[in-house]
């Protein structure tokens, strides 16, 4: 999951927000952009739950007497649901696999053993991720893991048939 760590992210926010550091407007934008990261086919109920979220956050805003009560079950619901997602994202995630943040965005590189390599970048804006030299040499450096291990992969793969 490419965004694993702003769901880590809006956990945090969630807390926050519980712990009256932050106003609805604050975790409703955080609940809205952390959706807007999910591009994931496989993660659109993910991101369909917290646009839902969102929406009732929303409605509670405007219409509720006293909103943070009344969105303590929706936080509930969004902490129960992001920490599923990121405990069976961990299950899934092997050696096939590398995640990293940059400044303004995700990469995610990730092998397929039947269909090959992978190289997805998200970033908030939706433009290309930018990378300075230092953050170039990190992603040259987890290429070259993952082409040593889809090597590996190859190798089995082959010896298999």
């Amino acid at each position: 999951m490419i965004c694993q760590n702003a769901l880590k992210n809006l956990l945090t926010v969630c807390e926050r927000y519980r712990n009256r550091e932050i106003e609805i407007e604050e975790l409703k934008t955080s609940v809205w952009e952390t959706a807007r990261m999910i591009t994931d086919v496989q993660e659109q109920g993910l991101r369909n739950f917290l646009r839902q979220a969102e929406g009732e956050l929303d409605m509670i805003q405007f219409t509720c007497e006293n909103i943070f009560e009344e969105s303590l079950e929706i936080i509930s619901g969004l902490t129960e649901k992001i920490a599923s997602a990121i405990e069976d994202d961990s299950a899934t995630v092997t050696g096939n696999e590398r995640e990293m943040s940059m400044n303004n965005g995700d990469i995610r590189i990730w092998i397929e053993p039947d269909t090959g390599f992978f190289i997805r970048a998200t970033a908030e804006s939706g433009d290309p991720v930018r990378l300075s030299g230092e953050g170039a040499r990190k992603l040259a450096e987890a290429l070259a893991i993952m082409a040593d291990r889809a090597d590996e992969i190859g190798n089995v793969h082959q010896a298999a048939v």
